[in-house]
């Protein structure tokens, strides 16, 4: 059946193309729908006297499976793709008045049994001839539900490591409401999470103490990273001394997301502090209680008093420690040289001063210590020593560490992700600007992936970009860059390449590792790939050199795939 006459349309069909970017028309002149191809899906559905498709652009069969002539000859067999919950609001579309908007998302099973989400919108209109038609076009959505659902499962995992350490993780919006805190703060505060979630956090600072929290939110806000000590309430009413460690969560514009806060328990380190000025005794208790490592040093940085938590901490008996200075037990600190930290506070330029340092204990292993220092002075305000903190933050740091990764690498691969390859890429550029060095990029796209996954299965996929990131990572060089930054697409940065032959050669040799037979599940699956080659030039911005990569890649796909081309001037650029 031919398609009806419609205008208006054509301003907002996507432009058949490779990778499906862009709209408009293809570059034959073709409106999408009119042969095989990327797309959205444009249809008209007869709703009334009977219930028919009259038109089904091509592009149905890309995204469900199923050709427009099935969609002709069999509508109750379509309609049947719709998953169960759906079918309801479908007939409520069919059965809604003339000339009502349609904006409507619909879960469809594909003719290889994976779920589609399509973004449906149209308008029901009545002809001369009395009938009634649903027109309208239906987007495919289902990378952005898998993006989200990968957002959950990065969400999960980060709730898992939050509640593996003992300090309070908080992650809170622009607004300072909590969107969540780990359970470890019951046993600091006696709040439950749930007493916690949705408040402002501002509300649970002692009056006096919180005015450091809303200037310190601005400054994180700021991008900049803050720490502040302050006083929680606790549920039974007393208050805590906590230190707070807090950075903004950037997107990938830059602009803050979220902020995420470290709350430390130090009420045991700020009461003992306290306690120096009060009386000796005072001290010596803080000093034997306090779970924290805790010293006395002399001007010099020898250890004039120990307290038995420092002592567990560093493996070492008092009066061996007392036989020592502070550089003594710690690892030399190479950006430092001659304790000059030690001076600092001693000076008045710092009222403390704080470093950390990764040591091996004598029974294995190695351990995070955060030690920070504070002057004591005599009643004329000469310091005479210092009071000394060791707190091991090994857990913390790997916490952090941790959820550096998970946000700076691709799930699947383990290779870096699109931001922080724009991150790296962007340093790199600029140091290229500065020195001289060449850098070259490749824009890599795995060749007919979707046949292996209609065939196969997206798991089959799966492994095959999997294999294709490993054999990439493995044929370029350790300081390269190689990211995966689409679902079929990967970049590699290589740093310090001599000339366009030399990043030629570096791409040729990509293009016959990722050419070898796999084994996936009893399958033998060749992968091919093809790649544009850009050197990037100089005063060039990342967009710039992405921009000539993509173009190469751009041209060896539209000379055959599974090739390597380079970058050249008077290139056809993609969507051009």
């Amino acid at each position: 059946m031919p398609p009806p006459q419609s205008g208006g349309a054509e301003g907002r069909l996507r432009k058949e193309s490779d990778d499906g970017h862009g709209w408009g028309r293809a570059p034959d002149g073709r409106l999408p729908g009119s042969g095989a191809g990327d797309g959205d899906v444009f249809y008209v559905l007869r709703v009334s006297p009977d219930v028919a498709f009259e038109y089904v652009s091509d592009s149905v069969t890309q995204h469900i499976g199923f050709t427009p002539q099935e969609h002709y000859d069999d509508i109750l067999s379509i309609m049947a793709l719709l998953e169960s919950r759906d079918v309801a609001l479908l007939q409520d579309i069919a059965s809604s008045p003339v000339g009502v908007d349609v904006n409507v998302e619909l879960c469809w099973r594909h003719r290889d049994g994976h779920r589609v989400w399509m973004q449906h919108r149209g308008r029901k209109r009545e002809r001369e001839d009395g009938s009634v038609v649903l027109e309208g076009s239906n987007r495919d959505v289902t990378d952005l539900r898998d993006a989200e659902a990968t957002r959950a499962v990065t969400l999960e995992e980060f709730r898992m490591l939050a509640e593996g350490v003992s300090d309070v993780i908080i992650r809170q919006d622009l607004d300072r409401r909590i969107e969540y805190v780990s359970p470890s703060v019951s046993a600091l505060t006696g709040w439950a999470p749930a007493d916690l979630v949705g408040r402002d956090i501002g509300a649970f600072w002692l009056a006096e103490d919180g005015g450091s929290a809303p200037a310190s939110h601005s400054v994180a806000l700021a991008g900049d990273p803050v720490r502040f000590r302050g006083r929680v309430q606790c549920r039974d009413g007393s208050s805590r001394w906590v230190e707070v460690i807090g950075k903004a969560i950037l997107d990938e514009a830059g602009e803050p997301r979220s902020g995420i806060t470290v709350t430390r328990d130090i009420d045991a380190q700020v009461r003992a502090e306290q306690a120096l000025g009060a009386s000796e005794v005072r001290f010596r208790t803080a000093m034997d209680e306090a779970p924290q490592g805790m010293a006395i040093l002399d001007e010099g940085g020898r250890f004039v008093d120990v307290n038995p938590a420092l002592c567990r901490l560093l493996a070492r008996d008092a009066l061996e420690l007392t036989s020592l200075t502070i550089d003594d037990v710690l690892p030399r600190d190479d950006a430092d040289p001659g304790g000059g930290w030690l001076r600092r506070p001693a000076e008045g330029s710092a009222a403390s001063t704080w470093r950390e340092y990764r040591l091996a204990p004598p029974a294995g292993g190695e351990i995070v210590l955060e030690v920070s220092l504070a002057v004591l002075s005599d009643g004329d305000g000469r310091p005479t020593s210092f009071v000394a903190q060791f707190h091991d933050v090994s857990e913390l740091r790997a916490a952090i560490e941790a959820l550096a990764h998970v946000a700076a690498h691709d799930r699947l691969t383990g290779l870096l992700n699109r931001g922080e390859l724009l991150n790296q890429l962007d340093s790199r550029l600029t140091r290229r600007a500065r020195r001289g060095d060449r850098l070259a990029v490749l824009f890599c796209d795995v060749d007919n992936l979707k046949a292996a996954n209609d065939v196969l299965g997206h798991a089959a996929g799966d492994a095959v970009l999997a294999a294709v990131g490993e054999r990439i990572s493995r044929t370029v060089r350790g300081t390269d860059l190689v990211a995966r930054v689409g679902g079929d697409e990967f970049v590699v940065v290589l740093d310090g390449v001599r000339d366009v032959t030399d990043a030629e050669r570096l791409a040729e040799s990509v293009h016959a590792a990722v050419a070898v037979d796999l084994d996936v599940d009893g399958a033998v699956v060749r992968p091919g790939i093809s790649i544009g080659v850009t050197l990037a030039e100089q005063g060039q911005d990342i967009d710039e050199v992405l921009r000539d990569a993509d173009t190469a890649l751009y041209a060896a796909k539209r000379g055959g795939r599974d090739r390597v081309v380079t970058f050249e001037r008077g290139m056809t650029p993609f969507g051009a």
